[in-house]
């Protein structure tokens, strides 16, 4: 039987699409044993040399690194893997397209914030392959919350995205605690010549400002799928976005004049002292010598703590794949175990607790993407954002915070 699903796209994705599946078989549920490592993961899978595999990507280091990956699979297993670059733009309902047309790719990649769309419209298998015990073993925790829809997993975790402080080693003596360091900092820093900026960050990106009250706020419960779980409102975040009101009269810094390259390019030219930015960055500042170094991220105050967001890039197995074992093992090796080189080939870092990194750097990426939340991946996820970047525009702006607040409330509560 055919059955019918509105993708209710969000993010990059803001159209909506009617998808029409094909009538997916249900999987077999069976008992697995406590499997804890890849080695016995790959002894209880049979594969099927004869058999291939398409997987989809939209970035081009993502297509370098899966190409590697997909000759050293075939080495060991025998099994052909196809990577495909395709548009970001739409990226998903291409996916969805394909599929209609049984061409769809068996895997792809996608965020954790689009795994319930995904899911909901047919695209998204359940990973059964990690138990408890495997999970345990190679992921944090919120890689695992990231991925988790109604408490089951969906995909394979490949990397991951959250945001920390770049500061000027050359000036700043010791990295902030919290942003009323920098504000001392900023009272006893003399700039003669009026060449640097103090501080900055994208200010009209909700991503990043989500630091201010994300400690404070409930979103969407601890898997960020639940509609009935929001709680924006509260006397705590109250607090913490009037301390972000009052900070951003401190940075004088005007909506429409902020965004990532803004704050990328003062970091390459050393312009700023301080900045929050993310893992992009970081490799792109990386690129050449700098003087910055970088640290968690800071405290509000002593008594408001901060808390960033962070997406998982995840491998995900179509359920129309006619190859289901070998899409799930492609899955898996890319995610546990094709993974030490993952940050040469590609400049993105795995979550996976079994990867040695040298670079103190990355390790406090690492750190500080298990001390984030997951981004929510409720159905109108795009809607949430949008909501919040009305609200933290108006709050940055002058606006009563507590008045915007009640309003984003009562916006995202109807919507349940």
């Amino acid at each position: 039987m055919k059955k019918k699903l509105r993708l209710l796209l969000s993010g990059v994705l803001l159209t909506s699409v009617l998808f029409s599946g094909c009538g997916k078989k249900e999987p077999e549920v069976q008992e697995k044993k406590e499997i804890a490592s890849y080695a016995e993961l790959e002894a209880s899978i049979e594969v099927n040399k004869e058999n291939s595999l398409t997987i989809w990507c939209w970035d081009e280091a993502d297509f370098l690194y899966l190409s590697e990956a997909a000759k050293t699979f075939y080495s060991r297993y025998g099994i052909a893997v196809t990577v495909e670059q395709r548009n970001p733009t739409g990226f998903l309902q291409q996916v969805n397209d394909a599929t209609i047309q049984k061409e769809g790719p068996d895997l792809y990649l996608t965020t954790n914030d689009q795994l319930k769309i995904a899911h909901e419209a047919g695209l998204a298998e359940t990973n059964t392959l990690f138990t408890d015990a495997y999970w345990e073993h190679y992921f944090p925790e919120i890689t695992k919350n990231a991925v988790t829809l109604d408490g089951k997993t969906v995909g394979f975790p490949l990397y991951l995205d959250t945001y920390f402080l770049f500061y000027d080693k050359t000036i700043v003596a010791e990295k902030p605690n919290t942003l009323e360091d920098v504000l001392s900092f900023a009272d006893t820093f003399e700039d003669e010549e009026n060449e640097r900026e103090i501080f900055n960050f994208d200010v009209s990106d909700p991503y990043y400002s989500f630091m201010f009250m994300g400690n404070y706020g409930n979103f969407f419960g601890a898997y960020g799928d639940t509609y009935e779980e929001f709680q924006v409102n509260t006397e705590e975040t109250i607090s913490s976005m009037e301390y972000y009101q009052a900070f951003g009269e401190f940075l004088s810094v005007e909506y429409e004049n902020s965004n990532d390259e803004v704050i990328l390019n003062g970091l390459i030219d050393g312009r700023l002292i301080f900045a929050i930015g993310n893992t992009k960055m970081y490799q792109k500042l990386n690129e050449n010598e700098n003087n910055y170094a970088i640290t968690m991220l800071p405290d509000l105050s002593d008594t408001l703590e901060s808390k960033g967001i962070s997406t998982t890039t995840t491998v995900v197995v179509s359920p129309y794949s006619r190859h289901q074992q070998e899409a799930e093992l492609f899955g898996a090796y890319l995610t546990c175990e094709f993974v030490e080189g993952q940050y040469s080939l590609s400049g993105k870092i795995s979550p996976c607790k079994t990867v040695e990194y040298t670079n103190p750097d990355l390790n406090c990426i690492v750190a500080q993407y298990e001390e984030a939340l997951p981004a929510p991946k409720v159905l109108a996820v795009g809607d949430f954002w949008s909501q919040a970047q009305i609200s933290f525009q108006k709050i940055w702006e002058g606006e009563d915070v507590k008045t915007v607040l009640d309003e984003f409330q009562a916006v995202i509560t109807s919507r349940q």
